[in-house]
């Protein structure tokens, strides 16, 4: 029970840090389907360091994506 705890609560702070959004969610700001982001996430249009996985979920460093997407392409965070 206790390791559960500190796993969510891990999860929590790393979201917290990065600003962490699941790829739906991404979806629904760029109103396109999901399996879009998938499919540019696979062939490298969207850069692998916007991407966090945890466990089996990918998510997208919001503020990454955002600083990507405008141009403010700072290399591997």
């Amino acid at each position: 029970m206790t390791d559960n705890i500190a796993n969510k609560t891990l999860i929590t702070l790393k979201h917290n840090m990065f600003n962490l959004i699941k790829l739906e969610d991404l979806a629904k700001e760029l109103k396109t389907n999901i399996n879009t982001i998938k499919t540019w996430r696979r062939r490298g249009d969207i850069p692998p360091y916007v991407f966090h996985k945890i466990g089996g979920t990918v998510y997208v460093k919001e503020n990454v994506f955002r600083d990507w997407i405008s141009g403010e392409n700072h290399g591997s965070i």
